[in-house]
């Protein structure tokens, strides 16, 4: 019995940790297998320079955005360490000197940073933001429920309670159209920024997760 399990885990990266976790709370005998000798996969800590020892960071784990909160109560994460540290305003530069910082609650700051380059997206940008929260709303449940199959999103998405607001109107769920985000925020009514440097600076976020580019027709919904 002592090699006998209820639960095999590959890969002893997040993933494969909580998933452990849970098995194990749910009474199942569980073991994860990790070929390095570490875990934490892209959320482990290292210093790769033998030089500056003191400088550590991660595989490829830089936020936790993602991180949904039924993990961290469910697994009691802050009791046995977990600390969040605030992220600072996204900043992006330009040749001429210019800049823009975009912060998460200083909406006053965010107007004065992209006035500089347009009015009109200065003016629009509270409606992007409202309006991606609301899309958030409805597609941010789904992280913690079984996906659907390959092509079926539609289906999941308009199945849901809430509405996505698009272009000013609450679409039910899915109907409004939704592309990748150059596109989404490039074209439409006024409530989407068009501006190039706007795009740009939000641009960055589209790969996060995604494993492509900006503009891959693949990643078009």
């Amino acid at each position: 019995m002592e090699n006998t399990y209820d639960a095999i885990v590959i890969g002893g990266g997040h993933n494969g940790l909580i998933s452990g976790a849970f098995f194990a709370k749910g009474g199942a005998r569980t073991v994860i297998v990790e070929a390095r000798d570490k875990v934490g996969g892209a959320a482990d800590t290292s210093s790769p320079w033998p030089d500056h020892a003191d400088f550590k960071v991660t595989t490829y784990s830089y936020v936790m955005s993602l991180m949904p909160p039924t993990i961290i109560r469910e697994l009691n994460l802050e009791r046995h360490g977990y600390k969040v540290t605030p992220f600072g305003p996204y900043y992006q530069s330009y040749p001429d000197g210019r800049s823009i910082k975009i912060y998460a609650d200083d909406a006053k700051k965010n107007y004065e940073s992209i006035s500089q380059f347009s009015k009109r997206d200065a003016d629009t940008i509270p409606k992007w933001d409202a309006w991606l929260s609301g899309v958030a709303s409805v597609l941010g449940p789904l992280l913690l429920q079984v996906p659907p199959k390959r092509g079926g999103g539609g289906k999941a998405i308009r199945g849901s309670a809430r509405p996505i607001p698009v272009g000013g109107r609450g679409d039910r769920g899915g109907e409004g159209r939704i592309a990748h985000i150059d596109k989404t925020m490039k074209y439409g009514d006024q409530t989407r920024p068009g501006g190039a440097r706007q795009r740009a600076c939000r641009l960055v976020f589209r790969g996060i997760g995604a494993q492509g580019g900006q503009q891959r027709p693949e990643f078009v919904a």
